[in-house]
């Protein structure tokens, strides 16, 4: 396996399967051309196998004029990673791990429309600071559990100690 494309610091951005912009008759299509064992870039990058890296971010798979919802995302401290990669392992603790993750690991969202005029306070704005239990209980009403599990899925993967070729560079 070769150097890595993406960057470990770069910036993370993800928009999640459960959104309706992805184009997934191509999706399949393109798995369905795809060799034994490779993997499409959409696959590549769905699975963290990027970090999410805005740079690798496979737009040939959005539908013509979808407007997503964009989710920028930070990488966890390594201590925050290990407790949700404990939590994580027992069934009963992955919801509660992955909205965690998604409450620490976001900086914004790009394209989010929420009704009423509510808004939420982006951690972006305020450095070391993560979604209040408010925010994502909004979000969580508004989108439904399983777009911020997703979400939270992504920060958790984005934010795994670095492989092999990752340590080359």
């Amino acid at each position: 396996m070769g150097l890595p494309v993406h960057r470990i610091d770069g910036d993370m951005l993800f928009v999640s399967e459960k959104d309706d912009a992805w184009d997934h008759e191509k999706i399949r299509q393109d798995r369905s051309a795809a060799e034994d064992g490779e993997q499409t870039a959409w696959d590549r990058w769905y699975s963290g196998a990027t970090r999410f890296d805005s740079r690798t971010f496979p737009k040939e798979y959005l539908k013509d004029g979808a407007d997503p919802v964009y989710w920028h995302m930070r990488r966890l401290p390594w201590q925050a990673v290990t407790q949700i990669q404990d939590q994580v392992s027992s069934v009963l603790m992955k919801t509660r791990a992955l909205v965690e993750a998604f409450a620490h690991g976001l900086k914004r969202a790009d394209g989010l429309k929420l009704h009423g005029g509510q808004d939420v306070d982006w951690p972006g704005n305020h450095d070391g600071k993560h979604l209040s239990n408010a925010d994502v209980q909004l979000l969580v009403d508004v989108l439904g559990i399983d777009v911020v599990l997703d979400v939270g899925r992504a920060v958790f993967l984005a934010s795994m100690p670095l492989n092999e070729d990752e340590k080359k560079r």
